[in-house]
C-alpha cells in the first residue's frame, strides 16, 4: 500500500509533490494520504505535523472544492495523534501544531484560505481529540475566531457570505463544545457580533439565509452556556429577533 511505501522522513517531498498538482479528485485522494499515513504512524507522526499543515493550508487556499477533504484531513490527524491516555505535553503539541497555522489564516485576505481554516478548525473542535485542549487554546481559537467575525462583518465580496458562515459555524461548534468558561468572557461580544449578523443579513437570496440561520444557531448557543446576569448586555432585542427568525419559516425567501 501506498501508506506503506512512504516513510515519515518522506512527508516533506511528498507535501511540496502535492502543492504542485491541480485541484481534482487526484487532490483530494493525495490529501487523505496523510490520513492513512497518521493512521499507520500514529503519534509519531506529531512532529512532521507543521509540514502537513503547511500541504493543507496550500490546499485550501486554492478551491473550496478541497475545503471537506482538508477538514477531514485535520480530523483525522487529531484522532490519530492525540490520546487522551498519552502524556497531555504529547497531546497539546499535537493540537497547538494543528491550531497555529490554521488560526493564522483565520483573519487573512484570502477569503478561501480564511473561510478553508474555519472549516477545518470546526472539525478539529468537533473531535473528540478537542477535550484534551487546554484552557489556553480554548480562549485563543476563542479570540480570533471573534477578531475575524469582527473584520469580515462589512465584507461585500462574492465570497463573503460563504466565510461568514465558515466563522459561525467554527464558533458555535466552540460555545457548543468548549469550556463555558472561555466562552462566557466573549459571551457578550459575539451576542452583539451575531446578532448583527442577523440583522443586517436582509437579502432573500440563499446564501444569506444561511448566514442568517447560522447566525441565529450561534445566538442560541451561547445563550445556553453563559450566565445571562454576567452579560452587561440587553437581551431582549436578542430574543425579538431569534423568535422573528423563527417565525420567518427557517427556510429561503
Amino acid at each position: 500500500a501506498l501508506e506503506e511505501e512512504q516513510s515519515l522522513d518522506s512527508i516533506a517531498s511528498y507535501g511540496d509533490s502535492c502543492c504542485n498538482t491541480r485541484v481534482g479528485n487526484s487532490d483530494n485522494l493525495a490529501l487523505h494520504v496523510y490520513s492513512r499515513l497518521a493512521k499507520l504512524h500514529k503519534h509519531a507522526m506529531i512532529p512532521h505535523l507543521p509540514r502537513v499543515m503547511a500541504s493543507v493550508l496550500s490546499s485550501l487556499s486554492v478551491s473550496p472544492r478541497l475545503h471537506q477533504a482538508c477538514s477531514e484531513v485535520v480530523s483525522s490527524l487529531a484522532s490519530h495523534t492525540i490520546d487522551p491516555a498519552r502524556n497531555p505535553t504529547s497531546n497539546e503539541e499535537a493540537l497547538r501544531s494543528l491550531c497555529r497555522p490554521l488560526l493564522s489564516s483565520l483573519s487573512c485576505q484570502n477569503l478561501f484560505l480564511s473561510a478553508g481554516s474555519a472549516s477545518c478548525l470546526t472539525a478539529l473542535v468537533e473531535s473528540d481529540p478537542w477535550r484534551c485542549a487546554p484552557l489556553d487554546l480554548q480562549e485563543l481559537l476563542c479570540a480570533r475566531g471573534t477578531m475575524a467575525l469582527e473584520l469580515h462583518l462589512e465584507l461585500d465580496q462574492e465570497n463573503a457570505n460563504y466565510l461568514s458562515v465558515s466563522l459561525l459555524c467554527l464558533m458555535t461548534s466552540l460555545a457548543e463544545l468548549s469550556s463555558s468558561i472561555v466562552i462566557q468572557g466573549y459571551g457578550a461580544r459575539l451576542l452583539r457580533i451575531a446578532m448583527e449578523i442577523l440583522q443586517s443579513s436582509s437579502s432573500p437570496s440563499s446564501s444569506s439565509w444561511e448566514k442568517r440561520a447560522a447566525s441565529a444557531k450561534l445566538l442560541e448557543s451561547i445563550l445556553k452556556v453563559v450566565d445571562s446576569d454576567l452579560l452587561d448586555l440587553d437581551l431582549s432585542p436578542i430574543m425579538g429577533a431569534l423568535e422573528g427568525h423563527k417565525m420567518a419559516g427557517n427556510h429561503p425567501s
